[in-house]
């Protein structure tokens, strides 16, 4: 008759040992795979979000006017601080205000971008656009809405007169002398992982 030998308890072992390293290989591999799928999405999802505060202040500042009356005299900007302690603001009078629903009303409105409060736990500050279309008013009163982007911590507000970039600009009724381009940088607040690493940020706009 023939003998069965069947497995011993030490090839028991290794073939369990085999079999948990292969394992934790394996969960490791796709660890690492979801990790970096999550960062991508992260960078895809931020990386949109920067292109459209790009675009939506090549619009507005694409659309600006400056007549010196009643319904266009907003034209200013500076490297002052604003309440969140970040350096930038520019507020102009824009004709890219419009109404939607069939409401009728002037496509002319005043905006202001400066660094609010951030709205994530991203460090910095929130890139913040107020709106107002009272231009009548001696006071426009500016309602901000949300954060375009997180994570700023300048806003770099330039004007070109047609010979230097000037820091600060302030134009009047009286003084209606408008500048050659509108230059915007953001630098942005260090972020540490996993936040996504942002490219430089500028636009310059013809006036």
């Amino acid at each position: 008759m023939s003998r069965r030998r069947g497995f011993t308890l030490i090839e028991i072992l290794l073939a369990t040992a085999v079999f948990a390293l292969v394992f934790l290989a394996v969960q490791g591999l796709f660890a690492s795979g979801m990790r970096r799928h999550r960062d991508a999405a992260a960078r895809t999802a931020d990386a949109r979000r920067v292109d459209r505060a790009r675009e939506r202040l090549r619009q507005d500042l694409g659309g600006a006017v400056f007549t010196g009356g009643a319904l266009g005299d907003i034209l200013a900007g500076g490297p002052e601080r604003g309440e969140a302690g970040h350096p930038g603001w520019i507020e102009i009078a824009t004709t890219t205000g419009r109404l939607r629903d069939g409401r009728v009303g002037s496509d002319l409105q005043a905006v202001r971008y400066d660094v609010g409060p951030a709205a994530s736990d991203r460090p910095g500050g929130g890139l913040r656009r107020s709106v107002s279309r009272a231009l009548l008013a001696p006071m426009p009163d500016l309602v901000p809405g949300p954060a375009l982007v997180d994570g700023v911590e300048e806003l770099e507000v330039a004007f070109f007169d047609g010979v230097q970039w000037l820091d600060a600009w302030e134009a009047a009724a009286d003084r209606p002398d408008t500048p050659t381009a509108i230059r915007i940088r953001i630098r942005w607040a260090d972020a540490p992982a996993p936040f996504p690493h942002r490219p430089p940020f500028e636009l310059v706009v013809p006036w």
